[in-house]
């Protein structure tokens, strides 16, 4: 049995901690913030509540503990134009293709399910690859693979967007196919067309919520581990990490759920491992509103995307008060102030009448709770072919030490987080 501490209390961490409690090692989580969960998170003001992270949970069979009470949601997503277009992406494919047909004309189904259909292929070669274990560089990837197609399956030699312009041709459609790069918070101009796989999860998989708000998912994860909140580690060292407060725990193995930069500039510098991380271009940042309004919005879904520049998503979850949550992506570092609300009512959905509450959440906020270098949400971007092999391996720059979350393999996102606890408790195997 090993003693093994994980800095860092977000789903990677979670993940990992319980697998490798249930591998009989002896685990102790230390988190820095005041209840666990990372950026997996909520708030509440004046009876308002918000998630202030993850909104939309897929591949609930990759999560560690039961979300049998999951509702599955249809349309998994609104989206509208400034030029009046929009579709609802059903969760059925024969409801998807049809509305797609209604709002785009015939032969508009036959591209969707064309682009949706190439992501199936990337998913299945990708699930038994890339998700399947550690990068540890190409190779890693190329001896998971059956055969030289694999490689030509997963489609990564072009970007998001130019597969999507090839396969799906109609402008609105495009700019659907490339939100989904922002998902990783990338650029589908610069990250490979393997992202298109993200597509054909949400419509074979769905897209789920949880009753209570997906942070609630965050206690379930830390129920039955031994994690003490509002305690940060000041140092990692061989054999143990020291506490904040002065006390030095022993730990034979660590596993980090902390930002790579973070690690390795400020908890265990390490200049050349600094200097590898630092080779991976940061993640997009995000601006966010949380909005309160008296009375209730006709005309939204749960998901909701309004297009323009830049895009908006709203989130309505179910709520006895009605709390919206408003976000755009913006570069890591952004420092500008966005008025989300009246871009909304610019783009037809004029909620300031109703407004009782209006909280900005910038990426300097998100840098300060969660240290993420620049606010940047998901580590690293998938922005360019070799961004899968630049990001931060799960195998940490010391034979005792791993990495989980976000900004190391297989990436951001709540389900590859998840994957991530579970190829680093893997990796370290039984007690």
């Amino acid at each position: 049995m090993a003693d093994v501490v994980v800095v860092g209390a977000g789903v990677g961490g979670l993940s990992a901690a319980r697998r490798l409690q249930a591998l009989g090692h002896d685990v102790v989580v230390f988190e820095r913030n005041d209840v666990p969960g990372g950026k997996l998170a909520s708030r509440t003001i004046d009876g308002f509540t918000w998630d202030t992270g993850p909104s939309l949970l897929t591949l609930p069979q990759w999560f560690d503990v039961d979300l049998g009470d999951a509702v599955r949601l249809d349309p998994i997503c609104r989206y509208r134009w400034t030029d009046g277009a929009g579709f609802d992406h059903r969760a059925s494919l024969v409801d998807a293709r049809a509305e797609v047909e209604r709002a785009f004309g015939a032969g508009a189904g036959d591209r969707f399910e064309r682009f949706l259909d190439h992501g199936r292929r990337i998913w299945e070669v990708a699930e038994r690859t890339f998700f399947a274990g550690p990068m540890a560089g190409p190779l890693s990837l190329t001896r998971r693979m059956r055969s030289p197609l694999d490689l030509l399956a997963i489609d990564p030699l072009t970007t998001l967007h130019r597969r999507a312009t090839q396969v799906l041709g109609e402008p609105h459609l495009v700019d659907w196919a490339d939100r989904y790069a922002t998902y990783s918070g990338s650029s589908a101009h610069r990250a490979p067309a393997t992202l298109a796989c993200i597509a054909w999860v949400e419509q074979a998989f769905g897209a789920w919520h949880v009753p209570g708000g997906l942070a609630s998912i965050a206690g379930r994860l830390a129920e039955g581990l031994d994690v003490r909140c509002s305690t940060p580690v000041e140092r990692i060292e061989e054999g143990a990490v020291l506490l904040a407060g002065g006390e030095r725990v022993r730990a034979d193995v660590v596993v980090a759920n902390v930002d790579a930069e973070v690690l390795y500039s400020r908890l265990l510098p390490d200049d050349r491992a600094l200097a590898r991380v630092r080779r991976a271009q940061r993640s997009d940042s995000a601006y966010a509103v949380l909005v309160g309004l008296e009375g209730r919005t006709e005309g939204l879904a749960h998901h909701n995307v309004f297009f323009g520049d830049p895009f908006v998503y709203v989130c309505n979850p179910p709520a006895e008060r009605e709390a919206l949550f408003l976000l755009a992506t913006v570069p890591a570092g952004f420092d500008g102030r966005l008025d989300l609300v009246g871009l909304l009512a610019e783009r037809g959905l004029d909620l300031r009448d109703r407004l009782v509450v209006e909280e900005h959440v910038t990426p300097a906020d998100i840098e300060r709770r969660y240290a993420s270098p620049g606010g940047a949400i998901y580590g690293t971007s998938s922005d360019g072919m070799r961004a899968a092999f630049l990001r931060p391996r799960n195998r940490g720059a010391r034979p005792w030490l791993y990495l989980a979350g976000g900004s190391s393999h297989p990436g951001g996102g709540l389900p590859l987080v998840m994957r991530s606890g579970a190829i680093v408790a893997d990796m370290i195997g039984p007690a």
